[in-house]
């Protein structure tokens, strides 16, 4: 029979060494439910430079709620000096004293009507 022994140090080396090795291996993870740079810009270098950046919009029944530089806020709310005047599906707007800004989900996409099968063919604008 073999008898192995541990000395206290390695006793609470090993456990220590196996905690923090799922917390290097998650800070190597992408979040799958970020949209890409390319579609929504570089969000970061806005919420670094001060200006509210809208991040989400929460709807649902009696529920109208959007986030702002991580700031959650619902409408008649303050975000900073600004009050939250509207918040709709894809924008929010904000008032400080006379002032309007709108912050879009999305600001580098444009919204467009589509395309009727009917507008396409011989003859019509493609």
């Amino acid at each position: 029979m073999r008898i192995v022994r541990m000395t206290v140090t390695g006793a609470f080396v090993l456990p220590a060494a196996l905690f923090a090795l799922p917390a290097a291996v998650a800070a190597e993870l992408v979040d799958p439910t970020k949209p890409p740079a390319s579609i929504v810009g570089d969000v970061g270098t806005e919420a670094d430079s001060g200006a509210p950046v809208l991040q989400s919009v929460l709807i649902g029944a009696g529920r109208r709620e959007a986030v702002i530089n991580g700031q959650t806020v619902r409408v008649g709310q303050k975000y900073g000096e600004a009050r939250v005047v509207k918040i709709a599906e894809s924008e929010v707007i904000l008032r400080t004293g006379k002032e309007m800004q709108v912050l879009k989900l999305f600001p580098n996409i444009e919204k467009r009507p589509a395309i009727r099968k009917q507008d396409v063919g011989p003859g019509k604008l493609n």
